[in-house]
């Protein structure tokens, strides 16, 4: 069960391995990346997500993922990608970043307190109530900022 919540494009490239993505995305967050036991699974256990799935074909990677899909992991994920040469592809998948979401974007530990432990709750009933909370928290920072 899941949905592809992510689809990006590597022109000219052929897409990073799973183990070099965990990798990246260790490197990026400063947490815990584990590839599972199934073949395309990547596990951040203090987060409690799995990512699985993982399509490559040709210059496409495509990941699946529990939906909604987890701001903090989307983000740095995302950032990863990106840096191993990847572009959001412009199929109609789920997850888009979102302008708001960009101060994710940095590892774990630089992150408040406060948003560390919202991030940390776990989807209910299929969604993450918890977020908007977040989101006004970063909208309130970002006002603050010159």
């Amino acid at each position: 069960m899941g949905l592809t919540v992510g689809a990006w494009q590597f022109p000219g490239l052929e897409p990073p391995k799973l183990q070099a993505m965990a990798a990246a995305l260790q490197g990026c967050t400063g947490l815990a990346v584990e590839c599972g036991p199934e073949e395309g699974e990547m596990r951040l256990p203090s987060l409690r997500e799995i990512l699985f799935g993982w399509e490559v074909r040709g210059h496409l990677l495509r990941v699946c993922g529990f939906t909604p899909a987890h701001p903090y992991l989307w983000e740095n994920l995302d950032a990863a990608i990106q840096e191993a040469g990847g572009l959001l592809g412009a199929d109609p998948i789920i997850w888009r970043p979102d302008p708001r979401d960009a101060v994710l974007r940095r590892p774990w530990r630089a992150l408040p307190r406060a948003d560390r432990w919202l991030l940390r709750r776990a989807s209910i009933a299929g969604g993450r109530p918890l977020d908007r909370f977040l989101s006004g928290r970063r909208a309130a920072r970002n006002a603050l900022q010159p």
